[in-house]
């Protein structure tokens, strides 16, 4: 709450969103202000980037974060219901086939 003040409107948003989403112990241990403001910018510049960049925002990026964490905790991959599609059969041409010099001739 110190660091208030010298925030922007712009970055009191992003850092409401960060605790609104549960990232709230990002701001924990913030020294007070004037020490390291630029590093508290760029944290929340990067928040920025990512609320606008991600689809959903921040909330959705930490609930997905959490979501892939639990899975694999549980011993589960985020893979799990992706399967690899039966390749397409492989032809075997004998470059001397006549179906070959056919298709050469075309």
């Amino acid at each position: 709450e110190a660091n208030i003040p010298i925030l922007s409107n712009e970055e009191l948003v992003i850092a409401a969103s960060l605790i609104g989403a549960g990232q709230g112990h990002l701001f924990e241990a913030w020294p007070a202000p004037g020490i390291h403001d630029d590093d508290k910018r760029r944290l929340l510049d990067q928040a920025a980037a990512l609320d606008a960049g991600y689809d959903g925002g921040l909330k959705a990026y930490c609930r997905r974060a959490k979501e892939l964490l639990l899975r694999h905790l549980h011993g589960l991959s985020s893979m799990d219901e992706f399967t690899n599609p039966e390749p397409p059969p492989c032809l075997d041409i004998d470059p001397a086939s006549e179906a070959m010099l056919d298709n050469e001739r075309e």
